[in-house]
């Protein structure tokens, strides 16, 4: 779409955060299209790698399938949202972990 475009273009000059807007407004249209699809893949690889915003790039990956179910990329999109999803999981449950630490070497009433 003519709107991915111009967010890649926006994206190429490393303003993020209006390609972020650009390719957010694409998404939230949902047209069953690759261009669509494209924003939200392109969307989760700035959050991965620019932003290193694990949960929204989870989204994004996740709704390239929903969006295009035909796109160039799928099989990548679904294996990182596979990949990501698991990294975040573990991230979760170490934070969770690193807590409970906390609570056993602080707190007397814990134990």
């Amino acid at each position: 779409s003519i709107k991915t475009e111009i967010g890649e273009n926006y994206e190429a000059q490393q303003q993020y955060v209006d390609a972020i807007e650009i390719y957010k407004e694409t998404v939230s249209e949902r047209k069953n299209s690759p261009g669509t699809a494209q924003a939200a893949f392109n969307l989760a690889q700035i959050y991965e790698t620019v932003y290193k915003n694990v949960d929204s790039a989870v989204v994004y990956y996740g709704k390239v399938g929903r969006l295009y179910n035909r796109f160039d990329s799928l099989e990548i999109a679904k294996d990182k949202e596979v990949f990501l999803r698991e990294l975040k999981d573990i991230r979760d449950e170490i934070k969770q972990d690193r807590r409970l630490v906390f609570k056993l070497e602080n707190d007397p009433n814990f134990r």
